[in-house]
């Protein structure tokens, strides 16, 4: 069996066998988690990381097609609009300790890797200020805007640190000084904090100026998962638009029998494929540290933002009437096909494209 056979074995396994979690604790989307803001499932996470082996994934660096499989996972979650921190602590926070910490392990990444605590990262901007301590530490001060899983055990994040340049520090969720307060979200299924900090101690990760490092990985890595995750959604929404039409009946045929739903479904068809494509062609490059992996991780992100809001729109339309309800789970979809194309700041554009392109 090649290489390649093998991993796409293993691939689909992991796959299954967090769907097959999923379905015994009954994850789907659902209106009646609504309320939840991003944490109905939490209690999930440990067997995530854990028992599944997804943070150890997420987190080892020498496992080819490793980006290619963890995408599969963010599909999976996107499907079910899963309320896990799959996006902030395996697509932000591990990625950014990788860059930083190498070959280094120190006890809170390890948490991290087995699902024990969770974790985010943010970019500050100016306004916030990292000054030496005098117990030979840090302390950072200044508003750090909103962030995905704020609430989570630790806190990554790049800021500037004078002549040290670009650096990563950490911030532990109980740090005095740390205030976070919950922001109601549009995209009820993923929860956004407001988080501030007024001399909170911090400890720097990695070597000085490794927040260039992180930037690259967050371009590259983090925005290929998150299209994944669009993806996921956005098969999702199809599937459902699919089945609707083929089973329910008007004039005693079948909706989907209808030239104007054939060629609505057509459509969505081609864009579902085209998402599948940017996302599958974006993680090869990622996994082979390929020059222009920059560049089709913001054309994957493009791609499955364009596609997964208008899949989403659409698929409410071929349900009709009660595709419009609070009751159908469609409308979480498109709130999460809005938000997801915001959620690691502007999506990418043409504009910025072409950038990386040089053209």
């Amino acid at each position: 069996m090649s290489t390649d056979t093998a991993t796409t074995s293993e691939t689909q396994a992991l796959a299954e066998s967090l769907r097959t979690l999923l379905d015994r604790h009954d994850v789907h989307p659902s209106p009646a988690s609504d309320s939840a803001h991003g944490r109905a499932h939490r209690d999930l996470w440990p067997a995530v990381c854990g028992q599944l082996g997804i943070g150890e994934l997420a987190w080892e660096n020498d496992l080819p097609h490793r980006t290619d499989m963890l995408a599969r996972c963010f599909e999976v979650v996107g499907a079910r609009l899963a309320q896990l921190p799959m996006l902030s602590t395996l697509g932000l926070a591990l990625p950014a300790a990788r860059v930083a910490l190498g070959e280094a392990e120190p006890s809170w990444l390890c948490d991290l890797v087995n699902g024990e605590r969770t974790g985010t990262l943010t970019f500050a901007d100016d306004q916030v200020k990292v000054l030496p301590d005098q117990a030979d530490g840090w302390r950072i001060s200044g508003d750090l805007g909103l962030i995905i899983d704020g609430t989570a055990d630790t806190l990554l994040v790049v800021v500037e640190a004078g002549d040290l340049g670009s650096c990563l520090f950490r911030v532990d969720g109980t740090a005095p000084g740390l205030v976070r307060d919950p922001v109601p979200p549009f995209d009820t299924s993923r929860e956004i904090t407001r988080v501030t900090t007024k001399e909170s101690p911090c400890s720097m990760v990695g070597e000085p100026g490794i927040g260039q490092e992180v930037r690259k990985t967050f371009a590259t890595q983090s925005t290929t998962l998150l299209a994944a995750e669009q993806f996921g959604g956005a098969q999702a929404c199809f599937d459902f638009a699919v089945s609707h039409a083929k089973t329910r009946f008007q004039f005693g045929r079948s909706l989907g029998s209808f030239q104007s739903i054939k060629h609505r479904l057509s459509d969505l068809y081609v864009g579902l494929e085209s998402t599948r494509t940017a996302v599958r062609h974006a993680c090869a490059k990622v996994d082979a540290e390929a020059p222009d992996a920059e560049l089709w991780g913001a054309i994957s992100h493009l791609v499955a933002t364009e596609n997964y809001v208008d899949i989403a729109k659409q698929s409410i339309q071929v349900h009709g009437g009660i595709g419009f309800t609070w009751e159908h789970p469609l409308h979480l979809f498109l709130k999460r096909a809005k938000a997801s194309g915001q959620v690691l700041g502007a999506p990418p554009s043409v504009h910025r494209i072409g950038d990386l392109l040089n053209v």
